[in-house]
């Protein structure tokens, strides 16, 4: 079961701060940290000029939060160097989106923003 209009909100609500003031203002034109919907899962990407070729656009994900229904509760997840995302282990499940976006925010070991 996909997330209800009410959950996409609470999501949105939780997600709202990061998105947009994680990116310097002056840089905003540019640059922007974003997030899809994809099943029980959110993604964070950061949307950026391509370095060599700025014509281009690209996304490049760095955080999701998988959500289990049937224990009620969010997992977080960073994309190690191998292409795989690994659970963040510092980050203890929870039945809230919001402690593990703080998790993001503080990137306290350089996972997601390096």
């Amino acid at each position: 079961m996909s997330f209800s209009e009410a959950e996409l909100k609470a999501i949105d609500g939780a997600l709202h701060g990061l998105c947009s003031h994680r990116v310097p203002e002056q840089h905003r034109d540019k640059i922007r940290i974003d997030y899809l919907v994809d099943r029980h899962s959110v993604i964070l990407f950061e949307d950026r000029p391509h370095w060599p070729n700025p014509a281009l656009q690209i996304r490049e994900p760095f955080a999701k939060f998988r959500y289990y229904r049937s224990r009620g509760e969010w997992n977080l997840y960073w994309l190690q160097s191998d292409g795989n995302w690994h659970r963040y282990e510092p980050a203890s499940p929870a039945r809230k989106l919001n402690p593990l976006v703080r998790h993001v925010e503080r990137d306290t070991y350089g996972c997601f923003f390096g």
